[in-house]
């Protein structure tokens, strides 16, 4: 009797057969000898078939933690199947925690053919399962959740992305020859889109007596359930007239009403309802409210009793304003809000739009040779707003012209005086 030990198969390989073939003869080299009968083996592996997937679906836009609210939760699964002849052992899969993101302690579980498996362990934001043995047509699955994070305040998008790792660990599946350098093989990525709210005019730049318009978007209600006391407001400064608002048809906004209420300065603290009862899964624009003489908006607001979850998803919407026409150059500071109530808290999200008042700014052409001695310069702007420099002389110039114009006064003042003199003396005689 003798053993042998059976080599690994090829890549893309899940079985093969072994023959064996012995021989009997004497000591008579001419004697072929009498074989035996000829033995046969299948020699199977296991192959593993791995997949990503989370909750949302990839792709889906997320919301990040922000002022006070929660993030998204996502929830992302591995999905290991044994599609091999024989059992798979010691089943590693690594997932890095996603950039952007916060793990949720005690989330890293895994299912092993339906039955409870065991749960991951984390190191250097790193998950990792172990799964003992997976038998043919077995399938694993790993999963762990993780909180979308915050984002900085000049951020309103960024991405999430994952991807796992399965291997099978060493040679025939022994740990103790595992090399941690290698990770296996990679799944499909899952990528997610983080979205925050946001309030942007529509031009880097206005002019008094001008129209622009403001998007606020950003919208969507993050959460598995409804929020309560949904708004989406808008507060004006003085230097900006509403002239209208467009809505679009909200996405999950069938059964959903909203309505538009405002305050000016002359209502303070008071709210104005405008317009009610509007089907938010319908589009709609209406013009701003009538206001009396010397009043103007402070709030202007869409109020939601209450929405769905991932209400809004992807939508804008849009305030249309005239920016008054006595007003100093400065920048136009529009505030943005977003507010919902979740578990009896009121969190809100604000984002101020800042936007620059008046025309491009003229970069002045360098002279060849500046003068080293300072002078006052004078910009003239047209009806075009072109900024334009008068001809001015130089200083040498202004100079001379200047003694010229003290001496021929000095002759005229004399010429004067001699003639007034004559004038007395032409009266004595």
């Amino acid at each position: 009797s003798f053993q042998v030990t059976v080599n690994s198969l090829g890549t893309g390989e899940t079985s093969k057969k072994i023959n064996n073939v012995a021989v009997v003869k004497t000591n008579d080299p001419t004697d072929p000898g009498t074989p035996t009968n000829e033995t046969e083996h299948d020699v199977d592996k296991a192959d593993l078939k791995i997949r990503k997937d989370s909750d949302p679906l990839p792709g889906t836009v997320v919301n990040p933690r922000w002022n006070g609210g929660q993030g998204s939760i996502i929830t992302y699964s591995v999905y290991v199947t044994n599609t091999g002849k024989t059992v798979a052992e010691n089943i590693r899969i690594t997932d890095a925690i996603p950039e952007n993101t916060l793990y949720l302690e005690d989330t890293a579980t895994s299912t092993v053919g339906g039955n409870v498996g065991p749960v991951g362990t984390i190191s250097n934001a790193k998950l990792t399962w172990i799964i003992p043995q997976l038998k043919p047509n077995e399938t694993a699955i790993a999963q762990f959740k993780v909180e979308v994070g915050t984002m900085a305040a000049n951020v309103y998008k960024m991405d999430i992305k994952n991807v796992a790792y399965v291997k099978l660990v060493g040679p025939n599946g022994d740990p103790t020859k595992d090399d941690p350098s290698n990770p296996g093989n990679p799944t499909n990525e899952v990528k997610h889109q983080a979205e925050r709210f946001k309030k942007a005019a529509g031009q880097n730049r206005i002019m008094p007596d001008s129209l622009v318009d403001y998007h606020l978007s950003g919208l969507m209600n993050p959460y598995a359930g409804e929020v309560t006391d949904f708004v989406i407001t808008d507060l004006p400064p003085k230097e900006l007239s509403l002239v209208s608002l467009s809505m679009p048809a909200f996405v999950k906004g069938k059964g959903v009403t909203y309505s538009i209420v405002y305050k000016t300065n002359l209502t303070g603290l008071n709210s104005v309802v405008y317009k009610a009862g509007i089907p938010a899964d319908k589009t709609y624009t209406c013009n701003a409210p009538e206001l009396k003489d010397g009043e103007y908006l402070t709030n202007i607001s869409l109020l939601f009793a209450k929405v769905p979850a991932r209400f809004a998803e992807g939508d804008e919407v849009v305030f249309t304003f005239r920016v008054a026409k006595n007003i100093d150059s400065s920048n136009v500071i529009n505030k943005g809000l977003l507010g919902y109530t979740l578990d009896g808290k009121e969190i809100e999200i604000p984002d101020d739009s800042d936007v620059p008042l008046g025309p491009p700014a003229v970069t002045p052409t360098p002279t060849a040779k500046p003068s080293a001695t300072p002078t006052a310069t004078l910009t003239v702007v047209d009806d075009n707003d072109t900024p334009k420099a008068p001809n001015l002389p130089k200083t040498g110039e202004m100079e001379i012209s200047t003694y010229l114009f003290i001496g021929l006064g000095l002759i005229l003042a004399g010429i004067g005086c001699m003639v007034r003199s004559r004038h007395r003396r032409g009266k004595k005689a």
